[in-house]
Formats: C-alpha cells, structure tokens, sequence
C-alpha cells in the first residue's frame, strides 16, 4: 500500500508489496559480506551473484529439463550455468583485483568454491532456508564458502580465531 501512495509499485512485483523486497535481501546481504575479515570471499560472493544468478535463469528457463531433487522449479542445466558463468566471473574479478595476492591458480579455487557455495544456496533457498531471498542466500553462502577454502588453502587464518 505504500509503494502505491508514493508511486514506486512500478519499480517492485506485486508479490512484494507486502513482503520483504529483493533488494532489501541484497542490501542486507552486502552489510554481512562487509562484516567478512577477507575481503576476496566478499567479492566473490557479490560477483557470482550477479553473474551466476542470471545465467542459471536464462539457461533453466530455455534449456532446463532435468529437476534437481528439492529445489522446487530449478534445473540441473541452471545450476550447471549457474557454477560456470559464476567461477570464470569471479576468477576474471578476483585475477585481477587480487591478483598479486593470491595468484591466477588461488582466484580459480576461491572461484570454483564461491561458485559451489552460491548455488547450493541458489538451488535450496526455498525449500531449506524458507522466506529467505536469493540474493541474501547466494551472495552470503558463496563467500563464506570462498572464507572456509581460503582458510584451507592458507591464504587466511581464520578458523582457529573463531573458536579459540
């Protein structure tokens, strides 16, 4: 009702005008990816979200057949879309914005993790996580998959902080 006093129910789905949007999901999401001691895993969650979300749904819509188990509507095709669109996006921005640091080969599997992480929170936000919005599942589920591998790798140092 107030989206529509102010004029704004142009700009949201009708399905949002009385819960949660989209976007504030995202904004929450970028206040926990901000809060992340390692910024990488922060900037690949982000860009496997951007990248990885759209594929998955031009690539499910179009050439989906295959049901993954649980996850509702969503495909194996979206979702194998979804790992490779989001991997080599995140690779290309991690390279080279981190380049120096973590070289080509640990952009690759900070990627290849955020990716796995972003789309099991892609694939399962509905069923596991309910009322929860993708773009808080995907994002957050994506860098702290990206955290933990780099905490594997030694990159970071994380773990034994947390529960010391």
């Amino acid at each position: 009702a107030v989206f529509k006093a102010i004029g704004m129910q142009k700009i949201f789905h009708p399905e949002e005008w009385t819960k949660v949007t989209s976007w504030t999901w995202y904004v929450t999401s970028l206040l926990v990816l901000c809060m992340l001691p390692y910024l990488p895993a922060a900037y690949a969650g982000l860009v496997v979200l951007g990248f990885g979300d759209p594929a998955a749904g031009v690539v499910g819509r179009r050439w989906g057949s295959t049901l993954v188990p649980g996850a509702g509507r969503k495909t194996f095709e979206g979702a194998i879309a979804f790992m490779l669109v989001g991997w080599a996006a995140s690779t290309a921005v991690l390279a080279a914005c981190f380049g120096r640091e973590i070289g080509l080969s640990g952009a690759i599997l900070l990627s290849a993790a955020a990716a796995f992480g972003g789309c099991v929170g892609e694939l399962y936000h509905v069923s596991v996580w309910k009322g929860i919005d993708d773009n808080f599942s995907v994002p957050v589920m994506a860098a702290l998959t990206a955290l933990l591998m780099a905490n594997g790798a030694g990159f970071i140092s994380i773990l034994p902080r947390l529960f010391s």
